[in-house]
């Protein structure tokens, strides 16, 4: 019996111990800080080739990719330190004002004094914070910071290495700037000067506070408190970039567009259109043009090709087998697609007929060129003199569209087998 007594107390003792630590704030609990702060990346992971087509499809709408630069896949991984630096170019290309941002990618959700409203909107340093910090030589941070560009793409930026952006603005800010910096409409460049691995995680300690105005210690409640901190790159966390005065960069004048440009071609019942939210290349029906026409038409496609910049030439695409009957009365809240192109950005070439039903004689022929991509615009004044049998135009690609001439479809377009 005595013996179990024993067994007991000690387990008891051991039990008070560990409640006493936990009530005095000893007791730190840890978790990353992307679940603690539940980050998409985390909350929702995307996984395989569709999730890695979602990932791209959302950092097109944030920002375009550096030119040039490969996006196949993420070079390193979540949670990395990121020190960037942006350089704005003058006309000649000499460099204007640098900015360097330090920044968390992907995005560390906002928490602290940035969402006061979230369970980490209230954040302190207690004093087991103060010994962690001081122990492992880790930083406490108020916040993840923006890299300006989209952060997928700093994810998959070789370090060291330097990329044209082009004419864009950017809103950026350090990791220890209490507000956004914002960068003018400009020509820039960028470099990703190192990107450190960083372990980034959330700290929280509870305590049992009493009432201070008491003449005994009353108990008024447990308090949590939270920080987060950031692990394995103090020497990049205390090198604190400076902040030079933005120097405004002169507005380049807009080059008119030269004659020789490729406009196209007034056309009838078929119209290009694009698909969002990657720009996806369809022909579909004008229904304006239905309201004004009451007769059945029908279109049938002859030759149809995607342009090929590697090789330089037109590579056919198989049209539909048989004529589509287009009917009124008009679908004004439904889109009825023709054709539609394969979802890679890039320039797609069609040629069709429309005929009313009752007079196939009356057949007229209609050709376009049709740009698919999330970016298809580009300056048209640098499209360079197409030569013999080209076309000058925007082309686009994976990234933002380049001036340039390619063969003219009309006669490269061979029909699909």
């Amino acid at each position: 019996m005595l013996r179990i007594a024993g067994i007991l107390l000690a387990v008891a003792a051991i039990a008070t111990l560990a409640v006493l630590k936990y009530m005095t704030g000893d007791i730190v609990r840890w978790s990353d800080a992307y679940d603690a702060l539940e980050s998409a990346e985390t909350a929702y992971p995307l996984r395989g080739p569709d999730g890695e087509r979602v990932r791209l499809a959302n950092a097109m709408a944030e920002s375009e990719p550096p030119r040039g630069m490969p996006i196949e896949r993420r070079l390193h991984p979540m949670g990395t330190l990121a020190h960037l630096r942006y350089e704005a170019l003058d006309r000649d290309g000499s460099v204007v004002s640098t900015t360097e941002v330090r920044a968390l990618v992907p995005s560390l959700p906002a928490f602290g004094v940035d969402a006061p409203a979230t369970p980490f909107g209230r954040t302190g340093c207690p004093r087991r914070c103060v010994e962690e910090l001081k122990g492992s030589g880790a930083v406490e941070i108020q916040r993840g910071g923006s890299p300006g560009l989209s952060p997928e793409w700093v994810l998959r930026m070789p370090a060291g290495k330097t990329f044209d952006l082009g004419m864009q603005s950017f809103t950026l800010q350090d990791l220890e700037d209490p507000r956004p910096v914002s960068l003018p409409q400009a020509r820039y460049r960028v470099t990703l000067l190192e990107a450190c691995p960083a372990r980034v995680r959330a700290g929280a300690v509870t305590s049992l506070e009493f009432n201070e105005n008491a003449i005994l210690p009353i108990p008024k409640g447990l308090r949590t408190q939270r920080w987060v901190q950031v692990e394995d790159c103090s020497a990049l966390l205390k090198a604190r970039p400076s902040r030079p005065e933005v120097v405004a960069v002169p507005a380049r004048e807009a080059k008119p567009t030269p004659a020789y440009a490729y406009a196209p071609p007034k056309l009838d019942l078929i119209v290009p259109r694009r698909d969002s939210p990657l720009g996806r290349a369809t022909l579909v029906v004008d229904e304006g043009v239905m309201l004004k026409r009451a007769e059945t038409t029908h279109v049938a496609f002859g030759r149809v090709c995607r342009y090929d910049p590697a090789s330089n030439r037109w590579e056919p695409l198989p049209p539909p087998e048989s004529a589509l009957e287009i009917a009124g009365p008009p679908r004004m809240n439904v889109t009825r697609v023709a054709y539609r192109f394969p979802e890679a950005p890039g320039l797609y070439w069609a040629e069709w007929s429309e005929m009313p039903a009752a007079d196939r004689a009356a057949a007229r022929t209609f050709a376009v060129v049709v740009p698919g991509g999330s970016s298809v615009r580009c300056d048209e004044g640098d499209l360079p003199a197409p030569g013999p049998n080209e076309i000058a135009l925007c082309v686009p690609r994976h990234g933002p569209a380049l001036p340039g001439t390619v063969p003219d479809p009309a006669s490269g377009c061979a029909p699909s087998r």
